[in-house]
């Protein structure tokens, strides 16, 4: 269970849990949340908030994941979020909360690396791309040269490892007379991914230029103290990865101006759930007695004697 409260009132629309485990958590998983509903009240006598939709992705190499939690908008200062069941030895190392600013954040574009394809594929007409980060990407921009024509695919790597087509444009790039036309940028739904593919018909003298658009997040911590953004059940040890919020903070002042600052973060109520029970392993419950074992166990010797008795008295009775 964690908690987050914050000084202004904003509309916050998604909470990111970002965690460590030896695997991806279970499909049971539950996720519950409660809101304040006024000032001075706790989001644990509040209402509970209508998820959406629950996204999730794992790394295996990494041993990290993330879940994403979509909500209806939500204005409260206070927001309670609980996990059930919660398996042994997970670490959450940060909770976030995404919010929808008053004012548009502005479009940022970054350059996309070219990357080798493995055969079968060719490079002639398929271009794979690396957008640097899992970004909230949802325009691209694609320079295919002077005077040139093409019709152009795109897709994007998806979490679970296939291509999927996000948008079709037919670009170029043409002069006529004093007059220079072009069409070069596809508007497709936001892609969370990495990796980027295009399919080029025909195939171009030379590999395109790609620029891929994004809108920051804006993003509010859950707590401060000496156990930031973390939540851990099932052992005694806190560790958190180092995040750049001076960075974070001086990025979002730029954009909305010299006298923005964040919002004083203060800790809720303090209170023990289940103290030091929480760290003694559960114990498994003992197996129900089965009869029928003992009952074969038993026949099997009563047979056994049977049998040994027969024989003893065969061997004693004189011959005929």
């Amino acid at each position: 269970m964690a908690q987050t409260r914050q000084t202004d009132v904003l509309p916050i629309r998604a909470l990111r849990i970002i965690y460590e485990h030896s695997r991806e958590l279970p499909a049971d998983a539950s996720f519950r949340i409660r809101q304040a509903e006024g000032v001075e009240s706790q989001a644990d006598e509040g209402p509970w908030v209508h998820l959406k939709e629950v996204a999730s992705r794992f790394d295996s190499a990494s041993s990290s994941g993330e879940v994403r939690l979509v909500l209806e908008p939500v204005r409260t200062r206070e927001i309670e979020l609980m996990l059930s069941p919660v398996p042994a030895s997970v670490t959450v190392r940060q909770v976030l909360a995404e919010y929808d600013w008053e004012e548009p954040v502005p479009v940022r574009w970054e350059s996309a690396r070219l990357l080798p394809l493995k055969p079968p594929q060719n490079q002639h007409d398929h271009f794979e791309f690396d957008s640097g980060g899992p970004a909230p990407w949802h325009r691209l921009r694609i320079k295919l040269g002077k005077d040139v024509v093409g019709k152009v695919q795109m897709m994007a790597l998806t979490p679970e490892g296939y291509w999927r087509g996000i948008g079709t444009l037919t670009a170029y790039d043409i002069a006529l007379d004093d007059a220079r036309f072009a069409r070069d940028q596809i508007a497709f739904d936001e892609q969370r991914a990495r990796r980027f593919r295009i399919q080029i018909e025909p195939p171009p003298q030379h590999p395109p230029e790609l620029n891929l658009a994004y809108r920051p997040d804006l993003m509010v911590f859950s707590q401060r103290g000496p156990a930031r953004l973390t939540l851990l059940a099932g052992s005694d040890t806190h560790l958190r990865a180092l995040y750049p919020v001076r960075d974070m903070v001086e990025d979002v002042r730029n954009q909305l101006g010299a006298d923005w600052h964040p919002a004083d973060a203060t800790v809720g109520a303090r209170g023990e759930w289940t103290g030091t029970l929480a760290f003694k392993p559960v114990e498994k419950p003992l197996p129900k007695e089965d009869y029928k074992p003992w009952l074969l166990w038993s026949l099997l010797m009563i047979a056994a004697v049977l049998v040994g008795w027969m024989a003893l008295k065969m061997t004693r009775e004189p011959p005929a």
